[in-house]
């Protein structure tokens, strides 16, 4: 499992490349790394003294505009009668409603398109605090669930890997000690959305980090049933999907399979920006549990991870335009440079400048020391791979020189690296050897490295693929 996770992906790829060069290559873009440890803390335990009522209103509208039509797990009608309730009855106290406000309301702030509320930390801390004193109760909601989902999502924009696996694994605990996860506890479509959502994210998580999810007993609850302008169903139709990765059948089979699902992935259509960036992680992931099986990859294969990741990379750009913190706004450029260079074919390599391109563009929006690493840690491995490559020539031109005879009649080639002006095109140059960079090991690049990177000398070397399960 850990050897077909993203976070582990790099790393092996680096160690194939150079375990030298690569045996510090931890990051992998989890996440944009917005959020800090103080949003696990607050000095406010009030939400009435810490939110006014417009603003309660005004971030609860952009979540449900941006954000509920995939995760609508719970009624908005009843959610505004309870919110105006909460305002005009302070003496009212309850503990769930008053954490699924602050989860709405900081996720509305989040997604607001560059103008967050000021109060959206001290908010996350009170959900956090709110969530944290359930686990002392005898007995469990399905509003407190809810309120344990909401606090998955925002985590999962903003904080570490770890932290979100924790928390969501713990809202799978709280879905079963509400009795979502069977049929007959069922109230609602809201209910099953409820489970099915928590259910995705936790194992979606698991799967990027390699650990383990977390998999209920007797689980019976049935998708939620199809409405208009929900992509709750499209979400849970991709989870569904990913499902059949996991297999026991013999490799041949297996290949077969794994071909399959990922072209149903690649011909699945997303109504919405945010799924067609999960779609296209999800293509990423089938492609690495496939090199685990077979390293022969089909060129109709490579033709459709090479589509999707362009396709994904204009999404990324209306998303940087949309100022939309998406979680995959980091983790799909990031993802696809490491594919691209483990597929290391002339179409692949020449995908790569793109890619590169755009996680430098999302580093310098965010610039955010999660998205520093991310594209640091990027660069390394494509220099590596550049690396690799001019010293299989040097042996390729080694073993020509016992063929003087025959060298002389043939043409000759030019196998000097030459400035193409990469960094006229990009501004990579100017990120990836910033001061305030640092490299792993003793392989720092200089100024003049990328500046005078020839891509097209790099992408057109035809060499052998690179087999990766000896490392596995």
């Amino acid at each position: 499992m850990e050897a077909n996770s993203g976070s582990a992906f790099p790393r092996i790829l680096g160690m194939k490349l150079d375990p030298d060069k690569a045996r510090n290559v931890r990051s992998f873009a989890f996440n944009l790394g917005l959020g800090t440890d103080s949003d696990c803390s607050t000095s406010s335990t009030n939400l009435l003294s810490l939110l006014e009522a417009v603003d309660a209103m005004k971030y609860s509208n952009i979540f449900f505009e941006r954000l509920y039509p995939m995760y609508r797990f719970f009624d908005r009608s009843a959610f505004d009668r309870n919110l105006m309730m909460r305002y005009t009855s302070p003496s009212l106290n309850n503990n769930a409603l008053d954490a699924t406000i602050c989860g709405v309301v900081a996720l509305g702030s989040l997604f607001s398109g560059g103008f967050p509320l000021a109060q959206e930390r001290e908010l996350v801390g009170l959900l956090t605090q709110a969530t944290a004193s359930t686990f002392a109760q005898e007995t469990t909601s399905r509003d407190v669930a809810a309120a344990w989902l909401l606090r998955v999502i925002y985590q999962r924009c903003t904080m570490n890997a770890n932290a979100v696996w924790m928390a969501s694994s713990s809202t799978m605990h709280f879905v079963e000690a509400a009795g979502l996860h069977q049929e007959n506890n069922i109230q609602d479509e809201f209910d099953r959305a409820l489970y099915w959502t928590a259910r995705l994210l936790n194992t979606w998580v698991s799967n990027e980090l390699g650990r383990s999810s977390v998999v209920l007993m007797g689980a019976t609850t049935r998708p939620p049933a199809t409405k208009e302008g929900d992509l709750t169903k499209e979400l849970i139709s991709m989870y569904r999907l990913s499902l059949r990765v996991s297999s026991d059948q013999g490799q041949e089979q297996l290949t077969s399979h794994l071909e399959d699902c990922l072209m149903r992935a690649f011909t699945f259509r997303p109504s919405s920006d945010a799924i067609a960036l999960s779609r296209t992680n999800l293509v990423l992931a089938i492609y690495r549990r496939i090199r685990l099986v077979n390293p022969n990859i089909p060129r109709y294969i490579i033709d459709a991870i090479v589509s999707a990741g362009k396709s994904a990379l204009e999404v990324v750009e209306r998303m940087l335009q949309a100022e939309l913190p998406w979680w995959h706004v980091a983790n799909v450029p990031f993802q696809l440079v490491c594919v691209l260079l483990a597929l290391d074919t002339p179409q692949s390599m020449a995908a790569i400048k793109d890619a590169m391109k755009m996680l430098e563009n999302v580093t310098k929006h965010y610039n955010t020391q999660v998205m520093r690493e991310a594209l640091k840690t990027a660069g390394l491995l494509v220099r590596l791979a550049q690396k690799r490559k001019e010293e299989d020539i040097k042996l390729l031109a080694e073993g020509l020189k016992y063929n003087a005879p025959e060298q002389a009649k043939m043409p000759k080639t030019e196998t000097t690296m030459t400035t193409n002006g990469y960094n006229s095109q990009s501004g990579l140059s100017d990120n990836l050897t910033s001061p305030s960079l640092s490299w792993p090991g003793d392989f720092s690049p200089g100024i003049s490295d990328y500046a005078n990177f020839n891509w097209d000398s790099f992408l057109s070397m035809d060499l052998p693929n690179i087999d990766f399960n000896t490392v596995m």
